[in-house]
């Protein structure tokens, strides 16, 4: 049977389907008063525009990132007074992410053992030892699961963005989490993690979040 492409065989009938749709008489959606426009007008209050070339778009972000957050007004002005800041790379020997995520179980937690930080362990710019799980070494060994030392940053991925140093002498991380190890002997861990936290810090992590099923910084 010939139908022209991309049409529907049966127009009418699917049209006729729409109209039999039933919406509640007193929804909600209904307008029970007359059009305020002050009151629509306040809804859009904090609503923002931004407008740039691609070139300074690509500019704030080689991989070419468009979502609206990105360029959330803030952060272009915070990027613009930054400008001839150090990069966080410059200054470390190895930024990396914890494991794939099926590769700990919780049935891998043991009593006593090494130290797995996990992002609700990032409080108050340091690793809260409170809630924190173990691994057996064996494991650690075995699973390849890398180690890091005291001073260690770590940034949380997912949830809320927080950054801390580790505390511990040495410790592992989960799947959501990003370690940093800093190559430059006189500069704090922990001055960078309570600096990560500012005003000056933490809009910069927020802006490297992705929007997706789960807020994620990439």
């Amino acid at each position: 049977q010939h139908r022209t492409p991309g049409r529907h065989p049966h127009p009418r009938r699917h049209r006729r389907s729409l109209r039999r749709i039933r919406l509640p008489r007193k929804a909600k959606f209904f307008l029970s008063r007359p059009f305020d426009g002050a009151h629509y007008q306040a809804l859009l209050k904090g609503l923002e525009i931004t407008v740039l070339p691609l070139s300074r778009a690509l500019a704030y972000d080689p991989t070419g990132r468009l979502d609206a957050a990105f360029f959330n007004k803030s952060l272009l002005a915070l990027r613009k007074s930054a400008a001839d800041w150090c990069e966080l790379g410059s200054l470390c020997s190895s930024v990396v992410c914890g494991p794939f995520g099926s590769t700990i179980l919780d049935t891998n937690y043991v009593a006593d053992g090494i130290p797995m930080i996990r992002p609700f362990n990032l409080r108050n710019c340091r690793c809260d030892v409170g809630e924190v799980v173990h691994l057996a070494e064996e494991f650690v060994s075995t699973a390849q699961l890398k180690m890091f030392g005291l001073g260690t940053l770590m940034f949380a991925r997912v949830g809320e963005m927080a950054c801390a140093a580790n505390t511990f002498g040495k410790a592992t991380i989960s799947p959501n989490i990003i370690a940093a190890e800093l190559n430059i002997p006189d500069l704090d861990p922990f001055f960078v993690a309570v600096f990560a936290n500012t005003r000056y810090g933490l809009p910069q992590l927020q802006g490297a979040i992705k929007a997706v099923a789960q807020p994620t910084i990439s």
